[in-house]
């Protein structure tokens, strides 16, 4: 079993408040990795959270705790929108193309932020379905 196996099997285990938690420090470091990479994203932050979006989609909706999951990643913020909000909007202004191109670009250590985000997104509701899994080890 690989080390993003391990850490799937992991974050599947913890309770949707230590993934929040755990969830908010990861996007952090993975606004950081964003801000220094790509100089021409205004929006550090969106764009981090767009890379969530991406591996939530694999399954094409935002399940129940995924949705919670960014709702409450940054309490008491401006951003009090649910995973819905931003799977739709990962939608309609078409980020796939952009995460594809800034995973590929990825050091080990951005891509492992990147992993670990979408790896906690998709544990949100208990489990990672077949198709977030083989998303992420698409890139693993």
């Amino acid at each position: 079993m690989g080390k993003y196996e391990r850490m799937m099997d992991m974050y599947e285990s913890w309770d949707l408040d230590s993934l929040c938690d755990e969830a908010y420090y990861v996007s952090c470091a993975l606004r950081d990795d964003v801000a220094r990479k790509c100089r021409d994203i205004r929006d550090p932050l969106t764009a981090a959270l767009m890379i969530g979006a991406y591996f939530m989609d694999a399954d094409g909706q935002s399940d129940g705790d995924e949705d919670e999951l960014y709702r409450r990643l940054f309490k008491g913020a401006p951003m009090s929108e649910s995973g819905f909000y931003w799977l739709r909007d990962y939608r309609q202004y078409n980020w796939e193309p952009w995460v594809i191109n800034y995973l590929r670009s990825c050091s080990s250590y951005e891509l492992e932020n990147a992993l670990r985000f979408g790896i906690i997104v998709c544990s949100a509701d208990g489990f990672i379905k077949d198709s977030e899994r083989s998303r992420i080890l698409r890139w693993a």
